[in-house]
């Protein structure tokens, strides 16, 4: 089963678990790395909600929030978040920081992370959602078996949970997403 102290070190990186030691951390890395990293720097009240998010949910029974530490250097170079819903289904949310990403980081993290996962019979499957244009992450998504699903726009619906009112956020700014399921 799941242990929230669970560490999975690979040959490039460590995966570590999100925890009040390691928060400022990883906001730092969350900010940076995010496929909304320059939402968050024109929108305050994005990052404020989403920040004020992750400080009030990294505990919660739904949500697990890893580091990605590059093993050489033991830095913080990513991050990646696995949310569990009802189903028998978890969402992968993964990002490394721009000039860390190419080196194979994001994948190694994410295969420990996923295959620990359904190993331990926490899911049968999990969602990588990914933008179109995002090509990296739908080859990592592909490598680890996933196959292309329908699903509705995540991005704006993950705003509206963080409280976005959309009346300070151009819809336009809101991009579309392609979703895969990975099965092992």
């Amino acid at each position: 089963m799941y242990n929230e102290n669970t560490i999975l070190k690979g040959k490039k990186v460590t995966v570590i678990p999100l925890q009040q030691s390691n928060l400022k951390s990883y906001l730092l890395v969350y900010k940076k790395a995010s496929a909304f990293a320059e939402m968050y720097e024109k929108y305050d009240d994005l990052w404020n909600a989403t920040r004020k998010d992750v400080e009030n949910d990294y505990i919660q029974a739904g949500n697990r929030r890893f580091l990605i530490i590059q093993n050489s250097l033991s830095k913080s170079v990513g991050y990646i978040n696995l949310t569990f819903g009802d189903s028998r289904q978890a969402e992968v949310d993964l990002a490394v920081i721009e000039e860390y990403r190419r080196k194979g980081y994001a994948f190694e993290a994410a295969k420990m992370l996923i295959q620990n996962t359904i190993k331990n019979g926490l899911v049968e499957s999990v969602i990588w959602s990914a933008f179109p244009s995002n090509k990296a992450s739908c080859h990592i998504a592909e490598k680890l078996g996933g196959v292309l699903i329908e699903r509705g726009n995540f991005i704006k619906e993950a705003m509206q949970a963080a409280g976005c009112t959309f009346e300070s956020v151009d819809e336009g700014d809101i991009p579309k997403t392609v979703s895969y399921e990975i099965r092992k």
